[in-house]
């Protein structure tokens, strides 16, 4: 009772956060970070308020600790998002890089949902932080190095800390006698397929 009470809760908040994830997102309005600080904070703040990024990192997670793989596959994902981010910044172009953003979240989803977790499909989605990170970069092309600097740290922390979180609290759940994981996992996965198609209409 308490897992469909907790699906149904998950399910809710997912629909009500769909229409915004059709904007573009960008933790300073837009500006292009001038200092240090500005571009630290951006770096934190965009895969956080840009829904589509945040439930992709949160499925990398699960991901993550259903194949056992919790170095593994967040520091490719990370490492694909810095490498997407270094591609935009010069200016190498990824054409409908959004609906590709939306193909991966779909996809995760469709993983943890039929739960296909093979160690190389999973490396293989890993590297669509390529993609995030590429729309990560629209904030910050043409800031000074110092803000980029920052801002590559900000945003590789704040993805490692998620990644790490949600790891630690599919430990704790599975640890749970109320509850498993799996149905959860599941749940996630069939919200994030109805999220990637959202994004794609």
């Amino acid at each position: 009772m308490q897992k469909h009470k907790l699906s149904r809760i998950l399910f809710g908040l997912t629909v009500s956060l769909l229409p915004g994830l059709v904007f573009a997102h960008h933790p300073n309005g837009y500006q292009l970070p001038a200092s240090m600080m500005e571009g630290l904070l951006s770096g934190l703040g965009h895969p956080v308020i840009g829904p589509e990024h945040l439930a992709f990192i949160i499925g990398i997670g699960i991901l993550a600790h259903a194949l056992r793989q919790r170095i593994l596959i967040p520091a490719v994902f990370i490492t694909s998002a810095l490498l997407g981010t270094i591609l935009h910044l010069n200016k190498i172009n990824i054409p409908q890089v959004e609906a590709m953003i939306a193909i991966s979240v779909a996809l995760l989803g469709l993983i943890l949902f039929c739960n296909w977790l093979k160690k190389p499909a999973a490396i293989a989605l890993a590297l669509g932080g390529i993609l995030h990170g590429y729309a990560y970069a629209e904030s910050i092309v043409g800031a000074e190095t110092t803000p980029l600097v920052a801002y590559l740290t900000g945003s590789s922390l704040v993805q490692l800390l998620i990644c790490g979180l949600v790891i630690l609290i599919c430990q704790a759940i599975n640890k749970s006698k109320r509850l498993s994981i799996n149905p959860l996992s599941k749940v996630y996965g069939l919200i994030a397929v109805f999220g990637g198609a959202y994004l794609l209409v």
